[in-house]
């Protein structure tokens, strides 16, 4: 069954249609189907509020209703510029309806769906909101299934290398393979700065120690072999207490960058110490350093 797009749907509405937002809608804008990112985020500001005024119920009635609204919070949630919109349009419908009820301008029977309206206003803010307390909490959805010892791990790592890019930025000290460190973060749709409630700079540093100065110059440089069909199998028995899952892969990309950033980083005797070696550093402090997993194999 194929559902109107929004768009057309919403197109001709005044806008008085959202000056009483809790009134009772006879014709809901549909939920778009197939539902596509791209054509929510060029939605016009009051056809957005609109579209999340119409659906901020399940139509558990219709067929694939549930599925459908599941499947739009969920990609407003996920996506960084569509949950900053929906935030957007969110608030202005419930200041609209706080004005409205604190203003004592309703009747008995408008005034009661308000204050219902405005409760369901608030379950909707809440299902963009995240768990900012466990790691990768400010990522929304983008980890929820996957196990806290990954969530911790790549979390620390990410923000090691978040915290190297801030530390390089504006000195002019960059390379071209600190380039190719920081684009792991997009490609792996981490960096911190691409999201709402991403935690900011400076990064706290969780090393447990500062290397030797030196230490990893003398050392022979090496990168594990990947088995794109079994990610981190290298690091054998480290990944006991972990659950196998959708991380790994992300997790995988994440070590390896930093490794190979370190590997060409001493190959080009472009080690700045107080910078590089507290980002390498991480690896070893989450137990999967390929320098340290290689001596002990």
């Amino acid at each position: 069954m194929t559902i109107p797009s929004p768009l057309a749907a919403a197109a001709d509405l005044p806008g008085a249609a959202l000056q009483s937002p809790w009134a009772r809608v006879k014709n809901p804008t549909p939920i778009p189907d197939p539902l596509e990112l791209d054509q929510l985020r060029a939605l016009p500001k009051q056809q957005l509020q609109v579209l999340l005024r119409d659906n901020l119920l399940s139509r558990d009635a219709e067929i694939d209703g549930r599925a459908r609204w599941t499947a739009l919070w969920a990609a407003l949630a996920d996506d960084p510029e569509l949950t900053e919109m929906a935030f957007d349009a969110l608030e202005e419908l419930m200041d609209v309806t706080e004005d409205a009820i604190e203003d004592d301008v309703l009747d008995e029977a408008a005034g009661k769906r308000a204050r219902k309206f405005l409760r369901v206003l608030e379950e909707a803010w809440a299902r963009l909101q995240v768990d900012e307390q466990r790691p990768l909490g400010w990522a929304g959805r983008t980890a929820t299934t996957w196990d806290p010892p990954s969530r911790r791990v790549i979390e620390q790592l990410v923000l090691a290398i978040a915290g190297h890019h801030h530390q390089l930025t504006g000195h002019g000290d960059a390379h071209t393979v600190d380039e190719h460190l920081w684009a792991v973060l997009a490609a792996v749709d981490l960096d911190p700065a691409s999201y709402r409630r991403g935690p900011l700079p400076p990064y706290p540093s969780q090393a447990a120690s500062t290397p030797r100065p030196g230490s990893v110059r003398r050392r022979r440089m090496a990168l594990p072999q990947v088995d794109p069909q079994q990610p981190l199998g290298w690091a054998g028995p480290v990944m006991a207490g972990f659950r196998p899952s959708s991380a790994f892969p992300v997790l995988e990309q994440v070590v390896l960058a930093i490794a190979e950033h370190r590997k060409a980083t001493t190959e080009l005797g472009a080690v700045r110490p107080a910078i590089d070696e507290p980002l390498w550093a991480a690896l070893r402090d989450v137990g999967l350093d390929p320098l340290a997993l290689i001596d002990r194999a």
